[in-house]
């Protein structure tokens, strides 16, 4: 039955299920569907918000004094942190903070990251 839905519909189905209070497994069965799709629209659907949310922030300016052209900030999402330092690529920083909501969502589903995204548990703060 999945094979003949649209991008709407699912839109739709996703509102559904979160509307139903039922699990995933639960609701995917009384809706013959697989939960597989289901997981995979509902992922989908949240990294596009998450794009476009980052695409709308507005960013503030932070007047720095001479001195301080070494200056960092951290920005920390989820269980990741990234050092931004004075002089940084604006583009640059909001594609690595899409990846990091990306990699921060994909973490409760996915078992087999690449090593190089495998956080340390004792290095986390």
């Amino acid at each position: 039955m999945t094979e003949n839905i649209s991008s709407n519909d699912w839109k739709n189905l996703i509102d559904s299920y979160e509307q139903s209070g039922l699990s995933a497994v639960k609701w995917s069965e009384q809706n013959n569907l697989s939960v597989h799709k289901l997981r995979y629209w509902q992922k989908k659907f949240k990294r596009q918000t998450t794009k476009e949310t980052l695409k709308e922030q507005q960013w503030v300016s932070i007047p720095m004094k001479q001195k301080d052209s070494q200056a960092k900030i951290n920005v920390k999402i989820g269980s990741f942190c990234v050092e931004v330092q004075s002089g940084f690529n604006k583009e640059l920083l909001i594609q690595v903070l899409d990846t990091m909501q990306i990699l921060e969502d994909l973490l409760p589903w996915s078992e087999k990251l690449p090593e190089c995204f495998k956080v340390n548990k004792k290095n986390r703060s």
